[in-house]
Parts: structure tokens; C-alpha cells; sequence
């Protein structure tokens, strides 16, 4: 049960706030690399000259 409107407003503008500061964390990391192509640059034959793409 919420007591007061205050206490309600904190929760809710942490909650953003939050949430804010995940997704700019989140967006300033670099990506994970696709793991198909990763793969296939791993385990060609030798001798063979990468694929660009």
C-alpha cells in the first residue's frame, strides 16, 4: 500500500533514472560479434584468403 504520493513520485523517477542510465551504459559498450562469421574466419582451410563482407 502506498502511504503518500511522494514516495510513489521517488520510486517511479529512480526507476527512470535508472533505466536511463542502463541503456546509456549499455549503448556505450561495443557489441558482441556475430558468432556465424567469427566461426568461419576460426575454422577455414589454410590457404584461403578471408572473406570480406
Amino acid at each position: 500500500m502506498i502511504v503518500n504520493w511522494q514516495l510513489a513520485v521517488a520510486v517511479l523517477g529512480g526507476a527512470a533514472v535508472g533505466l536511463g542510465l542502463f541503456l546509456v551504459v549499455r549503448e556505450a559498450l561495443p557489441a558482441t560479434p556475430a558468432l556465424g562469421p567469427a566461426l568461419r574466419r576460426l575454422h577455414q582451410p589454410p590457404g584461403q584468403a578471408p572473406v570480406a563482407g
